[in-house]
C-alpha cells in the first residue's frame, strides 16, 4: 500500500514527467516519457509507440533529474571509497604491525531544544591484523521507550574496491549478554560485516537518539581522540541550543578547536590528526590517561550543586531505615561495644551475606542502587546496592556512613574539573573518630579496615555531603606478604622446611579467597607443584590454615615440606639459595620507558628465613647487608651467622602508586639491585 500511495501522489498532479525508466513489480522495465491519466501511466517510447501500465503495477519511476542525482551520489560514493582506500594504503605502509588503524573517527553530540539528545558516529577501520576481525561484529545498545538507534551505513570495502553492504537480514535485536552475576536493562542491535578480512575496511555510520533523558539539564561528554591503535583523523563536535551554556576543556595534547556561535545553535568543533597509537609497556597507565581528550558539561567548573542534589535525593530515598533494616543491623552488631567493632561486623556481614549480582532496570537503579531493604531481603546486589545497604545498616546503629562514587584507579584519574558522575564503582565512606574511612563491601574477603586497592589514591565523590576528595594511599605494611621460613638441613642434604605466611590487606584477601574457593583436587595439585619446586620428589607433609571464613581474625597459612635435596654440593662446599625469596620486576626490564609506571597500591614484602645447619657444616660465606632508600622504594636485608644456623631478614617497601617516567632510571637501578641481591648464595663448608 505504501508503494501505491507514493505513485498516486504523482497521479494527483496530473502532469507529464520526463523519465528515463519505469520499473514494474514484475521486474520488467519500460523507458520513455510518462503521462499519468489518474489510473494508468502512458509511456511514450522513442520509437513512437505507447505502453500503458496500471499505476498499481509500478514499483518505481526514475526521472531524468533523479537519474542525474543518483549518478552524482554514485560518483560521491565512489569518491568516498577511493579516499578510504588511499588512506588505508598509506596507513598500511606506516603502521604495518598495528592490529587496526582508525581511518576516520567522527562524532557529533547534539542537545535539542526539547532536551532530547542525538549522537551520530561515523567510523572507518582498516583491519590490519587477524585479531582486528573482532571489530567485524558489532552491538549497539538502546533502551526501548527511552532511546533508539539506527544504522545509516554499514559496509565492507575490500582491497580491490569492491563494496559489500551489510544486508538488512543481518541486523538483529537481542537482550544484553548476561553473565552469571550481571543483568542489564535495554536491548542490543547486533550485526556483522560480511566479507570482512585482513586488509579490508569496515565502515559504520549510525545515529542514537535519547528522546527521554533522565534529566534534561544533565549531560556530560568526554571524547578521546585516540586509543591504543593509530587514528588518522578524529573529529568531535557538540551542538546545543543558542541559549544553552556549556563549558569544556582539552587535555593531553594540542587539539584544534573552533567555536561556531549561531542564532539558533551554538557549536564547538575539536579535531586531532595523526594519533600515533600507544606503545605498550608493562605497568603503564591506562590508555585514557595518554590520549588527547575533551570534556564537556553544562555546569561551570566547581559548581556541583545540581548534580549533588539530584544524586543525593535518590540515594537518601534508598537509605530508609525500616524496622527490618534496624532489627537486622542490631542482630549483626550483637554485643559489639565500640564503633570500630560495629563497623567491622557490618562490613564483614555485607561482604559475605550479599551476593554480587547486578540487576538493573533503569538509570536510577544503575546510579543509585535499590532501596536498602530490597537488597537486604534479596541478599544480592552490585557495588552501589551493597554500599547503600552497608551505609543504611550503619546508620541504623548510629554510625555516620555514606555510599560514595569512585573511578577505579585502573581506569585513570577522573575529570573533577567539570561536574559529572565521576565513578564506575561505588564504595562506602564511614565517619569514624572524626576521620573518613573508605571501605569496599563489594568484595568478599577483606578484613576490616582493608579494602580493594581499586579505590586507593583516586577521587571519592560524596554527593550527599557535597564533598570531592582524594582517597588515602595505605602504608605498604597494610598490603604485605610476610613469610617466616625455617629450614632444618640434614647431613644427607635433605631438609625439613616449615613456611608460615601471614599476609595483610589485599594480599590477605587474595590468599583467603584463593584457598576457600579451591576444590580439594586443585589444592592438592598446587601443594604437589609447590613441593617439587624445592626439588623433585619433595612432599608436603602438612598444610594448615586459620579459619578462612572468619574475617574477624588474621589469616595464617602454614606449609610443611619434606625436601628431598636442598642445596648444591661442590667438593667440601654446599651452596644454598634461600627458599621462596624471589623479586621479579618486569616493569623495569627495558633500559628506557616512555610512560609512568602505574601500580594499584603500595606494597610490602618481608622474609625471615632461618637455616639450621647439620653439625658437619660451618658457615663459609654470607652476602653483605644491603640498604636502599629512594622516594619510591626502600629495601633492607642482612644475613647473620648464629650458633649452627644462618638467619636472613629483609623488608621490601614500595612507597608510591605511580613512578614518573622522568625518575625511571633511579627506580630501575634500585629494583635491579634488589633482584640481584635476592639471587646471592650462602656458602657452607664441611668442617675439617
Amino acid at each position: 500500500m505504501k508503494r501505491v500511495t507514493c505513485v498516486l501522489l504523482c497521479v494527483l498532479v496530473a502532469c507529464t514527467l520526463s523519465a528515463d525508466k519505469v520499473v514494474l513489480h514484475s521486474g520488467g522495465k519500460v523507458e520513455g516519457r510518462v503521462t499519468f491519466d489518474g489510473k494508468q501511466a502512458i509511456i511514450k517510447q522513442q520509437n513512437g509507440k505507447e505502453v500503458k501500465v496500471a499505476v498499481t503495477d509500478i514499483k518505481e519511476v526514475v526521472l531524468e533529474e533523479r537519474r542525474k542525482e543518483v549518478a552524482a551520489q554514485k560518483r560521491a560514493v565512489a569518491d568516498d571509497v577511493r579516499r578510504l582506500l588511499d588512506a588505508a594504503r598509506k596507513a598500511r605502509e606506516k603502521y604495518p604491525d598495528c592490529e587496526f588503524v582508525l581511518l576516520l573517527d567522527w562524532g557529533r553530540y547534539e542537545v535539542r531544544e526539547d532536551g532530547s539528545r542525538v549522537y551520530t558516529y561515523h567510523g572507518a577501520w582498516l583491519l590490519n591484523r587477524p585479531k582486528a576481525l573482532r571489530l567485524a561484529s558489532r552491538a549497539l545498545w538502546f533502551e526501548p521507550g527511552r532511546s533508539e538507534v539506527k544504522v545509516l551505513l554499514a559496509r565492507t570495502i575490500l582491497p580491490d574496491g569492491t563494496v559489500v553492504e551489510v544486508p538488512k537480514s543481518a541486523f538483529c535485536v537481542t537482550e544484553p549478554s548476561r553473565s552469571a552475576n550481571f543483568y542489564d536493562y535495554g536491548k542490543i542491535l547486533t550485526f556483522s560485516f560480511p566479507a570482512a578480512k585482513v586488509g579490508s575496511i569496515i565502515e559504520l555510520r549510525y545515529r542514537s537518539v535519547n528522546f527521554r533523558p533522565y534529566d534534561k539539564k544533565i549531560f556530560y561528554e568526554a571524547w578521546f581522540f585516540g586509543g591504543k591503535e593509530p587514528v588518522l583523523f578524529s573529529h568531535y563536535e557538540v551542538v546545543v541550543p543558542a541559549k544553552q551554556k556549556i563549558y569544556w576543556y582539552t587535555k593531553g595534547g594540542k587539539v584544534s578547536e573552533q567555536v561556531l556561535p549561531g542564532r539558533d545553535k551554538f557549536k564547538v568543533v575539536w579535531e586531532y590528526r595523526d594519533w600515533q597509537g600507544v606503545r605498550e609497556e608493562v605497568k603503564m597507565p591506562p590508555v585514557s590517561e595518554l590520549v588527547p581528550r575533551v570534556f564537556v558539561s553544562p555546569f561551570k567548573p566547581g559548581d556541583w550543586a545540581y548534580i549533588n542534589n539530584w544524586y543525593a535525593r535518590r540515594l537518601k530515598a534508598n537509605m530508609k531505615v525500616t524496622d527490618f533494616v534496624r532489627k537486622t543491623a542490631q542482630k549483626i552488631v550483637g554485643d559489639a561495644r565500640t564503633a570500630e567493632e560495629k563497623v567491622a561486623r557490618i562490613y564483614h556481614w555485607v561482604q559475605r551475606n550479599v551476593e554480587y549480582l547486578s540487576s538493573k532496570v533503569s538509570v536510577m537503579s544503575g546510579l543509585c542502587g535499590h532501596p536498602a531493604e530490597v537488597t537486604l531481603r534479596r541478599h544480592r546486589g552490585d557495588c552501589i546496592d551493597k554500599a547503600v545497604l552497608a551505609a543504611t545498616l550503619l546508620k541504623a546503629v548510629g554510625i555516620d556512613a555514606y555510599p560514595v562514587g569512585v573511578l577505579t584507579n585502573d581506569s585513570g584519574f577522573p575529570d573533577v574539573k567539570l561536574p559529572n558522575f565521576i565513578g564506575n564503582h561505588a564504595v562506602l565512606e564511614v565517619r569514624l573518630n572524626g576521620k573518613k574511612l573508605i571501605l569496599d563491601p563489594t568484595s568478599t574477603d577483606y578484613r576490616f579496615p582493608a579494602r580493594w586497592s581499586a579505590s586507593h589514591d583516586t577521587y571519592i565523590h560524596n554527593p550527599i555531603t557535597g564533598e570531592l576528595y582524594m582517597a588515602d594511599l595505605p602504608e605498604p605494611e597494610q598490603n604485605a606478604y610476610i613469610q617466616n621460613i625455617v629450614v632444618v638441613l640434614r647431613s644427607d642434604q635433605s631438609a625439613f622446611l616449615e613456611r608460615t605466611i601471614t599476609p595483610t590487606g589485599g594480599e590477605e584477601a587474595g590468599w583467603r579467597w584463593w584457598i576457600r574457593t579451591r576444590r580439594k583436587e586443585e589444592l592438592q595439585q598446587w601443594l604437589e607443584s609447590l613441593a617439587n619446586a624445592y626439588s623433585p620428589g619433595s612432599k608436603v607433609v602438612a598444610f594448615e590454615t586459620s579459619d578462612v571464613n572468619n574475617l574477624a581474625e588474621p589469616l595464617k597459612v602454614t606449609i610443611k615440606v619434606d625436601v628431598s635435596s636442598y642445596g648444591t654440593r661442590a667438593g667440601d662446599f654446599l651452596i644454598l639459595r634461600l627458599p621462596n625469596l624471589y623479586y621479579r620486576f618486569p616493569e623495569v626490564a627495558t633500559q628506557k620507558r616512555k610512560y609512568d609506571i602505574w601500580y594499584d597500591t603500595t606494597y610490602c614484602e618481608q622474609h625471615t628465613i632461618t637455616i639450621h645447619l647439620p653439625k658437619e657444616y660451618e658457615v663459609y660465606h654470607l652476602p653483605p647487608p644491603i640498604s636502599i632508600k629512594t622516594p619510591f622504594v626502600e629495601y633492607e636485608a642482612s644475613y647473620t651467622a648464629g650458633k649452627n644456623c644462618v638467619v636472613f631478614k629483609d623488608r621490601f617497601r614500595r612507597l608510591v602508586r605511580i613512578v614518573p617516567a622522568k625518575d625511571y632510571g633511579v627506580y630501575r637501578e634500585a629494583l635491579q639491585k634488589i633482584a640481584a641481591y635476592a639471587q646471592l648464595r650462602v656458602f657452607l663448608r664441611r668442617k675439617r
